[in-house]
């Protein structure tokens, strides 16, 4: 797979995933809603009261989860996939020990028979990483990395 097609590969596989979870959210966020039109008043007021108090924690964590995968969405729909020799949102960095798509936090994912590690430039190697070149040297967690292709 040339340079350019993997680089694609990598974003469709993220967003397909943000999209996902965020689906698996939204879902989530009905089921507590449900939830909470359903709980009834029970002579143990207390324990209905808590109960109460329970979904409405749960939906509020679900609520800020939605938050943030909508917003990594809408950074996706701003990467600029083109070339630069400089890492940057949206490069891909090939290392002597990982290999890196720099656009958002999603973890491990698989492209041309090889794992690629969808990182923040946030993230700390992320941050290591933005404004290096190939062929450059990093530290990182004690471990040193040589740059091997930034594209």
């Amino acid at each position: 797979m040339d340079r350019n097609a993997l680089k694609k590969a990598l974003y469709r596989t993220c967003t397909a995933l943000i999209d996902q979870k965020l689906e698996e959210l939204q879902q989530s966020l009905t089921h507590q809603q449900q939830a909470l039109l359903t709980e009834t008043k029970s002579s143990a007021g207390d324990k209905h009261e808590t109960g109460r108090a329970m979904v409405q924690l749960e939906m509020e964590k679900t609520g800020r989860q939605i938050l943030e995968c909508q917003q990594m969405r809408c950074s996706m729909e701003k990467l600029d996939l083109s070339f630069s020799p400089l890492i940057r949102l949206g490069s891909v960095v090939q290392t002597n020990q990982a290999n890196y798509f720099v656009a958002c936090g999603i973890g491990k994912i698989e492209a041309d028979n090889q794992v690629y590690y969808a990182i923040s430039p946030k993230a700390p190697v992320g941050t290591i990483l933005l404004g290096k070149t190939a062929k450059e040297t990093i530290l990182f967690r004690g471990n040193t990395l040589q740059i091997e292709a930034v594209f």
